[in-house]
């Protein structure tokens, strides 16, 4: 009865910061952009081709990223049944964000004292958190939305399993491997999911024994062969973005995630953002830090809580380690998972997850509402250009469409982004970057739309 009632109250934590959120930031959701509308594209594609759902869209051609869920199921069904609908789109990824969220919350319950306090802290501050400003407002990242479900779900399934005994502990174990084999067809950063179910399992543990390690060496079984799938399906071969960077990129990346993990969006720092929401928001993040000063505080006098928060952090650190080590700037969303391990040791500390909470719900609030290229600037930039290529012409060969940088290309889903906004094929797009053409300069017989404007 007692986790019964820890999961409904993580359940009502996650859904009254979401929609806390929602009210007060209009136009979180509701619009498509950049990634949607290339996911729109090839959903249409398949549709127009007959293609059935499950064959060709659990084997995908070589040279794209295999996340077939969440990359081609779950938008088979926006584009088909729900007709394309944005804000169907939106109501979707607020669903599968709160629906994480009270994963979350439910797994920091289970690390700490199971209490419903705790679960309904400590999924409101996760759904609040910034770093999940963009799982929330962006229908593509529900792919990390169900990744980051899955790998909660299948740590607390096989947490439930290692205390069984018998045929229960068999089908609790099978079960989570199910759940964390379906989160690696949502998106590749579940092979990171046994990192988190071993610091969960040294954290309730004082020692293990041969029995505690069946879940995880499961998990790791499962996530090494798909990672050795990784040239035929995972990733593209010649993707360089998943290569190792340098020093100048393990300090750049340290710093980022410093960063993203306290609030400090990188949203906030463009032209155009004024100082003193830049400078609101680093205060209200030193008060993220002197909260956590006081929680190590609240487990310095007892050395269980004090070894459960050394495992805990520690398995912070190297969930974060892989993409501290890549060469490419680390996403907002990246320290999620393991921001989860360390919030069960707000539970001590009163009113701690309230304040934290209040804190994550301001900082994504000035996250959301920053100039170009902030999410929501960059959604309501392509809501209002989507008229003008709609309404182009069908019958000319060609359709040139002017654009001022490739970061406006970019925002529409590239060529592949505009044939389906445009409801043209693919090959007859052709982009123009720059503001010095002109629309008289190009060659005649094609229809012009300039969008730079």
């Amino acid at each position: 009865m007692t986790r019964f009632a820890a999961g409904w109250a993580a359940i009502v934590g996650a859904a009254a910061a979401t929609i806390a959120l929602l009210l007060l930031t209009p136009g979180l959701f509701g619009n498509f952009w950049q990634d949607d509308f290339l996911l729109l594209y090839h959903a249409s594609e398949a549709r127009l081709a007959s293609e059935p759902w499950l064959g060709a869209t659990l084997w995908l051609p070589h040279g794209e990223v295999w996340r077939p869920v969440a990359g081609r199921l779950l938008w088979r069904f926006i584009e088909g049944p729900l007709g394309a609908s944005p804000v169907a789109a939106g109501a979707i990824a607020a669903s599968l964000w709160t629906g994480a969220a009270a994963l979350a919350g439910l797994l920091a319950a289970r690390l700490a004292d199971g209490s419903r306090s705790t679960a309904a802290g400590a999924a409101a501050l996760f759904a609040a958190h910034p770093c999940g400003l963009l799982p929330l407002a962006w229908p593509s990242a529900t792919q990390e939305s169900l990744a980051l479900a899955a790998a909660f779900g299948a740590t607390l399934l096989a947490l439930a399993g290692s205390e069984a005994e018998g045929p229960r502990r068999r089908w609790l174990l099978s079960l989570s491997a199910c759940v964390f084999g379906a989160g690696l067809l949502c998106k590749e950063s579940v092979l990171f999911a046994p990192i988190l179910l071993g610091a969960c399992l040294l954290a309730t543990r004082p020692r293990l024994v041969r029995a505690d390690l069946a879940p995880a060496a499961l998990a790791a079984t499962l996530a090494l062969l798909h990672l050795a799938s990784r040239h035929a399906i995972t990733f593209p071969r010649d993707d360089a973005q998943y290569a190792a960077g340098g020093a100048f990129a393990l300090l750049r990346n340290a710093a980022a995630m410093t960063g993203h993990a306290l609030g400090v969006s990188p949203f906030l720092w463009h032209a155009g953002t004024p100082p003193g929401t830049r400078f609101g928001s680093v205060a209200l993040s030193l008060g993220l830090v002197l909260l956590a000063g006081w929680t190590l505080r609240a487990h310095a006098d007892d050395p269980e809580k004090r070894r459960r928060a050394m495992v805990l952090a520690a398995g912070a650190a190297v969930l974060w380690m892989p993409y501290v080590l890549l060469r490419k700037p680390p996403s907002s969303y990246y320290p999620l998972m393991g921001l989860a391990l360390l919030f069960p040791l707000l539970a001590p500390v009163r009113q701690g997850f309230a304040c934290a909470t209040a804190v994550c719900v301001v900082l994504s609030m000035l996250s959301a509402r920053a100039p170009l290229p902030a999410p929501l600037a960059r959604a309501a930039w392509a809501a209002e250009k989507r008229p003008l290529l709609d309404a182009a012409p069908k019958d000319a060969a060609r359709l040139w469409v002017l654009v001022a940088s490739e970061r406006d290309l970019a925002t529409l889903g590239w060529q592949r982004g505009v044939a389906w906004i445009a409801s043209r094929r693919y090959g007859s797009i052709t982009p123009v970057l720059g503001r010095e053409i002109r629309p008289e300069d190009l060659p005649p017989g094609g229809v012009v739309v300039d969008l730079r404007e």
